[in-house]
């Protein structure tokens, strides 16, 4: 997941249940430094699980001290959605790491067996409508 983020150019689209500040930790440089070359940075606000509200405190505090802060965005789900489980990166709507892993320390660093595929090319297209529909509409 840090590799493919640090290819981003565009837009790094990530998603997962559960969220823990060790475990964005991991990716926090990776994620920051993404928007320092003006990558648009999409987080799906996993709002069922309270160890989250400290791991997105800890990657905005990355992002202001080492990125672009305008680049990070809290990305909020329909009201009426179904509980996501899906744990996806999409990057540049052209590369998807899906996998079971959550961005939590025992999903990343090896306490968990867990395991993921890279899909690449025209089938990403379709991990990006599935996040379209779920994401609710920008206010504005």
């Amino acid at each position: 997941m840090i590799g493919l983020a640090s290819t981003a150019r565009d837009r790094i689209r990530l998603a997962a249940p559960y969220v823990d500040e060790p475990g964005i930790g991991f990716l926090a440089d990776a994620l920051a430094a993404a928007t320092r070359r003006g990558v648009a940075v999409e987080l799906f606000d996993p709002v069922r699980w309270e160890p989250a509200r400290a791991a997105i405190a800890a990657l905005r505090n990355a992002v202001t001290e080492s990125g672009n802060s305008s680049g990070l965005r809290l990305v909020r789900a329909l009201p009426d959605a179904p509980f996501a489980h899906l744990k996806v990166m999409v990057v540049d709507g052209s590369a998807a790491y899906i996998g079971s892993a959550n961005i939590t320390a025992a999903g990343l660093a090896g306490r968990n067996l867990e395991v993921g595929v890279l899909v690449r090319g025209s089938q990403v297209a379709v991990i990006n409508g599935i996040l379209d529909l779920y994401q609710e509409a920008e206010q504005g």
